[in-house]
This record gives structure tokens, sequence and C-alpha cells, in this order.
């Protein structure tokens, strides 16, 4: 028999209130996730009925919303630890705390040489690379940030992709429970086929990977540099069993 709903989250909640005495960072922040999963408004208590697709896809939410949390608090450590390079400054929001990172991660990003950046950068030839820009504003689940910056830049990205990221931020609100509509899925994957899967720039290639649930198999390596980084976009494709994969 299945402990009653409430008793579930006591004991989650004090397993997780023990783990913060303890300096173990991987053990703490499994009990958070855990009880950040178990937030969910009406979770059932009947075990079969939480198998059904709808808190399925309700659990993945949260399980991406909280690594989404855990890399922006991240990013800001690092920007933390290097004010004077980083140059944090303007309004306060993922927005800036992402362009300042990307002067950490990236100097100099339009003469590097390691990683050819495509379709320019945010705010002119000295701002940051775009694609890096709205990658990591998603990944740190800011959504308004990266669908702002596609409809910025949408004269070098293209209308068609600024439809794309438009679409694709209304339908992961926080109140949507249905993902991009199948005619959309196919104009991304099309694209992604055509000319964006052999593109030099591994965050437009995985960018389209995440909006378009296309091409599973890739594990970018350039940019899934860590364990959550891999997590995060694998829990990014998973679509309702009533979409075909890419």
């Amino acid at each position: 028999t299945a402990l009653p709903i409430w008793l579930q989250h006591s004991l989650v909640h004090a397993f997780r209130d023990i783990a913060e005495k303890f300096n173990d960072k991987d053990v703490l922040d499994c009990w958070r996730l855990l009880a950040q999963m178990l937030e969910i408004r009406n979770l059932p208590s009947n075990c079969r009925e939480r198998r059904s697709e709808a808190v399925q896809m309700a659990l993945l939410r949260e399980a991406r919303s909280f690594l989404e949390k855990r890399y922006r608090d991240f990013i800001m450590q690092s920007v933390s630890g290097n004010l004077l390079r980083a140059e944090l400054g303007g309004r306060p929001g993922t927005f800036q705390l992402v362009k300042s990172y990307l002067k950490l991660k990236y100097p100099g990003a339009a003469a590097n040489s390691q990683i050819r950046f495509e379709d320019g950068c945010v705010g002119g030839s000295d701002g940051p690379p775009v694609w890096p820009m709205i990658y990591y504003c998603m990944r740190c689940g800011d959504l308004e940030s990266a669908v702002r910056i596609a409809t910025q830049m949408q004269s070098t990205l293209g209308d068609q992709f600024a439809t794309f990221m438009q679409e694709y931020g209304a339908c992961r609100g926080e109140d949507s429970r249905t993902g991009l509509p199948q005619s959309m899925l196919d104009r991304i994957r099309t694209q992604y086929r055509k000319s964006v899967r052999s593109s030099s720039d591994p965050f437009k290639k995985a960018v389209y990977c995440v909006i378009g649930c296309c091409d599973s198999s890739n594990s970018h390596p350039e940019v899934a540099v860590k364990t959550d980084d891999y997590m995060w976009i694998k829990l990014s494709q998973v679509q309702p069993r009533d979409r075909k994969s890419g």
C-alpha cells in the first residue's frame, strides 16, 4: 500500500533537512530534486495514476526546472567571483547574467579559433555570440530572454527561427501541458536536416535539437560538458507519446 502523499512529502523534506547538515552536495541535490518533484499540484497518491503521461510529463518538467535553477546559480557564482572580467552591469536578470558569463567563458568570442560561431553577435560585434546567448538563457530556464534575442536578431537568424522560438516559448509556458504542434516540429526538423546539422556552431545545433526534439543520438559534447547539461538536453527532448521523433 502506498504511503499517503502528506507522509511522503514529510519524509522527503525530513531527509532533505538531514542532508543539509552533511558536507555532501551530491546527496543534498538528490533530496532537493526529489522534494521539488513532489511539489506537483494534485499529485496522485495511487501508483497506477502516477504512471499516466500527464504525471510523467509533470515530473519531467520539475526535474528540468531543477537543473535550470541549479545552472543559473552556477553562473551567478562564476560571475560573482570574477566581477571585473565579467563586467556585470545593466538591468539585473538572466540576460545580463548570461552576457557576463560569456565574457568569462569566451573572451574575444568573435576571434575564437576553437569554436566557429555563426550568425553574428548580440548588440553588435563586441557583444556575445548569438547562439550561446540563446542556449544559455534557455539552459537557465529564461525562455522569455531567448525569445527576445531571436526576435531582435531575426534579420540575421531569419523570421522562421524567430517564429519557432516564439511558439516554443508559448508551449513551454508554466501552465502549458502540450508541446509544439507536429507541423511546427516538422518544419524545425526539416531546417535542421537541410542546413543546421552541418553548422560549425555547436550551440546553434543544440538549440535546434532542443526546440525540435531532433537528432536525439547527438550528445553535443562541445555544449554538454557536464552530466547535468546532458541530462537537461535529453529531458528537453522528451515528447508526449503522440509525437513522432525526428
